[in-house]
C-alpha cells in the first residue's frame, strides 16, 4: 500500500463509479473543463485505489472532497499524509465521522450536515415551462451578479459556468425573477449538479423555483446520466422542493472550515 497523488482518469474514474451519486462533484471534475484545477490524492494497492481525495482549486480558495468507500481510517491517512498540499485553511466536505479520525488536519468551524440528492427522470413532473423563461448567457452576467447580490448573498457562483449554456432564468418584464444553474456539468462523464438556484425575495413561494429546477433537469437529461445536488439538512422548504421535482436522498456529509495542524 502507498499513499500519493494520482494523475490518471481512467483510474479515479473506476473508483468514484462505485458510488456515482456520492462522487458526483468530483465525476464531473474529471472534465478538461475542470481537471486543471484539481489534485488526487490516493491509497493505492497493487495498482488499485483503495480510498481518494480531491482537492479542488477554486477562485475562492480550496476545497477538499472525502468520501470513504470502505475504508474511513485509510482515508483519514490520505489526507494527513497529503496536507502539505493543503492551504492554512480551506473548505472540506468529509464522510460522516471522518473528521474526528484526522491527526495533522483539523476543523476550525463546522459548517453543518449536508444531504446529497439524485434525480430519478421518471419522477420528473412534466408541467410546461413558465412563460418568459429562457436559457442565459455571458451577456447576462452582470444581471446575475446584481440578483445573487440581492437575493443570494454568499453564493459562490463561478461566471465561466455560464459558457456551458445550462444557466435559465424566469422574468417578469425585465425583473429577473429567479435562476436556475449548476455547479458542475460534464458531458464527458455525463453527470451534473444543480447550484446557485434562487428566486427574487418578493416573489418566492409560487413556484418559480420549481419551475426552473424542471426545465434545466430536462435539457440536462438530454445529455448526462445522472442529476444531483447538494443541500444543507436544515434546509426542509429546499427538500420539500427538490422531492416534488423528482430528488431523492443518496447519501450525506459534513461541511467544515479547516487547517492544516
Amino acid at each position: 500500500m502507498v499513499i500519493t497523488e494520482v494523475y490518471e482518469k481512467s483510474a479515479i474514474s473506476r473508483f468514484l463509479m462505485r458510488n456515482r451519486p456520492m462522487n458526483l462533484y468530483q465525476l464531473g471534475d474529471l472534465d478538461p473543463f475542470f481537471f486543471p484545477r484539481t489534485k488526487w490524492f490516493a491509497a493505492v494497492e497493487d495498482g488499485s485505489i483503495m480510498e481518494l481525495a480531491l482537492l479542488y482549486a477554486g477562485d475562492r480558495g480550496r476545497t477538499l472532497l472525502a468520501f470513504a468507500g470502505t475504508d474511513s481510517s485509510l482515508l483519514a491517512q490520505v489526507i494527513d499524509n497529503s496536507a502539505e498540499g493543503m492551504e492554512s485553511e480551506f473548505y472540506a466536505h468529509l464522510s460522516c465521522g471522518l473528521a474526528g479520525e484526522l491527526n495533522r488536519v483539523k476543523a476550525v468551524r463546522y459548517l453543518g450536515r449536508h444531504l446529497k440528492m439524485t434525480l430519478n427522470a421518471e419522477m420528473l413532473p412534466e408541467e410546461p415551462v413558465r412563460e418568459n423563461t429562457r436559457r442565459l448567457g455571458t451577456l447576462d452576467t452582470e444581471k446575475l451578479l446584481e440578483f445573487y447580490e440581492e437575493n443570494y448573498p454568499g453564493n459562490y457562483f463561478d461566471e465561466r459556468m455560464l459558457d456551458t449554456g445550462k444557466y435559465f432564468g424566469s422574468f417578469e418584464g425585465d425583473v429577473l425573477a429567479g435562476v436556475a444553474g449548476i455547479h458542475v456539468y460534464s458531458s464527458e462523464t455525463k453527470v451534473a449538479a444543480l447550484g446557485n438556484i434562487a428566486v427574487d425575495r418578493r416573489m418566492r413561494g409560487i413556484g418559480i423555483g420549481r419551475n426552473l429546477v424542471i426545465c434545466l433537469c430536462r435539457d440536462l437529461l438530454h445529455t448526462v446520466d445522472t442529476v444531483g445536488l447538494n443541500v444543507e439538512s436544515v434546509n426542509q422548504q429546499a427538500i420539500r422542493c427538490y422531492n416534488g421535482c423528482g430528488f431523492s436522498v443518496s447519501g450525506e456529509y459534513d461541511e467544515y472550515v479547516m487547517k492544516v495542524s
